[in-house]
């Protein structure tokens, strides 16, 4: 069975593939680039999203059964050596500071980093204007999107690393997962982060029995343990999803 799934699942899948009675092989990468893999005809098993847009769509192109949500997840700042415990929006506004993002439009992570940046701009002029052009979209474009990526290394830790920024919008769950360990994070207050809605596209029955999985209480544990919101938990107080995470 063959899984294409967002690259900020790879601990959570480790977890899902000790727990799961049947073997399957997961292949990861930005969602937008696996959701158009699928368009151009690439035999799949099970997408997994990190937005329901992706699914939404390739549904309603008929090449998935079902699009179903399965997890939740919201933003922070990771942050390079010297900067733990500084105020979220001290560092964010910081022109010195270079600000890493990945690519919108193709990695709901950069969609979501410029929504975040959105509500910034709602009451801080000029600042969100400003975050959308002097972020760096290091990763999550395909080729040439930036530095080779060394095999196994996570990306936002290899770019902090090699110096092409300070700080990360990223995922709290890579964080909580030890992904980035050592470096450390920098919350986001509800008023102005993120409510990502993971969602599933359906494609096979083999599929299908993983994605029931994945909803199952064992499955959501896992997903938790990865630093994943579960699907039955509430949104927390003053964190709104966006427009394109919207169960359907």
């Amino acid at each position: 069975m063959k899984v294409l799934a967002a690259g900020s699942l790879i601990q959570a899948m480790a977890l899902i593939k000790e727990a799961y009675p049947g073997p399957f092989e997961a292949e990861y990468g930005p969602a937008g680039f696996l959701r158009e893999r699928i368009e151009q005809g690439e035999r799949a098993d099970l997408f997994l999203s990190a937005n329901t847009a992706h699914p939404e769509k390739l549904l309603k192109a008929g090449l998935v059964k079902k699009a179903i949500p399965f997890a939740a997840n919201t933003l922070c700042l990771i942050v390079r050596e010297g900067l733990e415990g500084r105020d979220w929006f001290e560092l964010i506004s910081d022109p010195r500071l270079k600000v890493g993002i990945t690519v919108p439009g193709k990695d709901p992570s950069g969609d979501y980093a410029f929504e975040f940046f959105d509500r910034i701009e709602k009451d801080h002029p000029p600042v969100g204007a400003r975050l959308k052009e002097r972020s760096r979209q290091l990763f999550g474009g395909g080729p040439g999107a930036g530095l080779p990526i060394p095999p196994g290394e996570n990306p936002v830790s290899f770019f902090i690393g090699a110096g092409e920024a300070d700080l990360f919008v990223a995922y709290k769950s890579i964080a909580l997962s030890g992904a980035v360990s050592p470096l450390s994070y920098v919350d986001i207050p509800p008023a102005y982060n993120i409510r990502a809605l993971y969602a599933m596209g359906i494609i096979t029955g083999a599929g299908e029995a993983l994605g029931e999985f994945l909803c199952s209480s064992e499955g959501q544990d896992c997903l938790i343990r990865a630093g994943f919101t579960g699907i039955s938990n509430s949104t927390p107080p003053g964190v709104s999803a966006p427009p394109d995470s919207t169960a359907f």
